[in-house]
């Protein structure tokens, strides 16, 4: 519930847009290239993400398996594809999936992560895992089987959680995201698409911190046991990382954390288990290289206090920065995307207020109505950082 203090604030805030709206009859001027903060060549920056995308094209497309690659950021901007619509078969990257489904029912109350599973002879199975390795008799938690499927891609867990938790209610699931890939009962381990993957980590990552049970997911991804992203990327970041591998297949989905995150698909070949590793380790680099430069273009491009981004500061910015606020203030998604959020966000301060909204307009009514010199970051100026 929105606070009295709250109310007033939006109530004023509101005002002072309606009354800027009204005389605002001339349409807002573009703001010159001096009013961008800290501003890098442009072009140049350009140049780099296009030879960052080559870079990265020459060693997919060179790539003499069959694979699909996969890099968004996370407002879902694809910077890289490749056959991101190519069914795979997915090996054990229906685990991540499964387990953010396993999440929701959890907070639905449908099982709790104490309930427990008896291993015996019955749930043995091959391949990845440690419960295999693991004495008949003992009993494992639903906490712990959540865990070992993401952290050590155990196939035992996995089976346990499917008997838990069930089939239908995951397809329907994966239908309503508008995905083709389904399990039944004698078809686990699904054929998977890099668009689906990327979905499936976006989910599991907006959610890591909404409950116990999606943070033990989430622990668990950053700790898994394999994938060569991470050897390629080093420790310099978190990494959370589903991998999956069948004899001829080795795949890795990868939300790669930092300041300008992105989430990172490769579907890929291999031989009798054996990862095709120069592969993966160079896509992973030319992938990150690639994302630095991206970011470093809209860093180079982003205009301060432009949220609907038409190059321009105008009272429509203030107004969609009101309204998402808001909207947070309810509880709501504010409706921006990440790079709309770092334009309202014109103090710095890495949150959406109202005192945002407030500044966009003060910016509007100095600089382009006014014509006053200067800039957001201008000596003279009552928003110098």
């Amino acid at each position: 519930m929105i606070s009295v203090k709250h109310r007033k604030l939006l109530s004023a805030g509101a005002a002072v847009l309606m009354l800027t709206g009204s005389m605002s009859v001339q349409s807002a001027a573009a703001v010159p290239r001096s009013f961008i903060a800290d501003a890098p060549d442009a072009d140049a920056a350009a140049k780099q993400v296009a030879a960052a995308k080559n870079e990265l094209n020459r060693i997919v497309t060179g790539y003499w398996r069959t694979c699909a690659v996969l890099l968004c950021d996370m407002d879902g901007t694809a910077l890289y594809s490749y056959r991101p619509d190519l069914m795979i078969s997915g090996a054990s990257l229906i685990k991540l999936p499964y387990a953010f489904y396993c999440c929701e029912q959890l907070e639905k109350g449908v099982r709790s992560l104490d309930d427990t599973v008896t291993y015996t002879s019955a749930w043995y199975h091959g391949g990845a895992g440690i419960i295999r390795k693991n004495p008949y008799g003992r009993s494992y938690t639903v906490r712990q089987l959540l865990d070992y499927a993401m952290r050590y891609s155990d196939n035992v867990a996995y089976d346990m959680l499917v008997y838990l938790f069930g089939i239908d209610g995951f397809n329907e699931m994966v239908r309503e995201w508008g995905y083709e890939t389904r399990i039944t009962q004698y078809s686990r381990f699904p054929a998977v698409t890099a668009s689906f993957m990327r979905t499936a980590m976006e989910q599991v990552q907006q959610h890591a911190d909404n409950s116990e049970c999606r943070r033990i997911v989430w622990d668990g991804l950053i700790g898994s046991t394999s994938g060569y992203t991470r050897q390629a990327l080093g420790n310099s970041v978190p990494i959370a990382l589903k991998y999956g591998s069948i004899p001829d297949c080795w795949h890795e989905v990868c939300y790669v954390g930092g300041e300008h995150p992105y989430i990172l698909v490769i579907l890929s070949g291999a031989v009798n288990y054996s990862a095709d590793v120069s592969f993966v380790k160079n896509v992973a680099a030319a992938a990150n290289k690639l994302a630095a430069a991206h970011q470093a273009e809209v860093d180079a491009t982003l205009l301060r206090g432009d949220v609907n981004f038409d190059r321009k500061v105008s009272p429509l910015d203030a107004q969609l920065t009101l309204a998402a606020y808001t909207e947070a203030l309810s509880g709501k998604d504010s409706g921006l995307t990440g790079l709309q959020l770092r334009a309202a966000d014109v103090n710095g301060d890495g949150s959406l207020t109202i005192a945002d909204a407030q500044m966009i307009l003060q910016y509007y009514t100095e600089h382009v109505l006014a014509g006053k010199e200067g800039g957001w970051d201008a000596p003279d100026s009552p928003h110098a950082d």
